[in-house]
C-alpha cells in the first residue's frame, strides 16, 4: 500500500510527476491498528485510515494539517507519536524547537513546549499511569 501526501507536486528534469511533500516519520496507533500517523517534511501531519483504500492502492485520509497552517511545524516533523493511553492526543517534534500535542479529531494542536533547542525525537512513556511523561532528544 502507498501512502498519498497532501500535496501539489512539481515535474521532474524528465516530466514525471515528484510529490514534494514526503513523510519523514509515521506511528500506527496501538488500539486497533487502523490510523497511520504521518509527519510530514512541510512541518505538517497527515492521519490515514489504513482500513479504507481508494483508488484501489492509496489509503483513505482521515485528517491532515499542512506544514506552516492550523498550527503546523514551520520545519519537517522529526518525530511523530501516538499518546500511547488514548488515540484522541498525539505529539510532534521538530527542528523549529518546539514540541506540540495534538487533537486527533481537529487536527489541530491544543499546547507547545518551546525549547531552546533543536528538538530530534521525543517519546511518551507508554507506562505511565498517575502522570504523562515525554521525553526528548535535542541537538544544542
Amino acid at each position: 500500500m502507498l501512502v498519498s501526501t497532501p500535496s501539489r507536486s512539481a515535474k521532474s528534469a524528465e516530466g514525471s510527476m515528484i510529490p514534494s511533500t514526503f513523510v519523514t516519520h509515521a506511528d500506527v496507533e496501538a488500539v486497533d491498528y487502523r490510523y497511520l500517523l504521518c509527519g510530514l517534511n512541510d512541518g505538517g501531519v497527515a492521519i490515514y485510515d489504513t482500513s479504507t483504500v481508494k483508488e484501489g492502492r492509496v489509503y483513505a485520509e482521515a485528517g491532515v494539517a499542512r506544514g506552516g497552517q492550523r498550527g503546523g511545524h514551520k520545519h519537517a516533523v522529526q518525530c511523530i507519536q501516538w499518546y500511547p493511553a488514548d488515540t484522541g492526543l498525539f505529539a510532534t517534534s521538530c527542528g523549529d524547537k518546539t514540541i506540540k500535542l495534538w487533537d486527533t479529531n481537529r487536527v489541530k494542536p491544543v499546547d507547545q513546549f518551546k525549547l531552546d533547542c533543536c528538538v530530534g525525537q521525543h517519546h511518551m512513556s507508554p507506562v505511565a499511569t498517575k502522570h504523562s511523561l515525554l521525553a526528548a532528544s535535542a541537538d544544542t
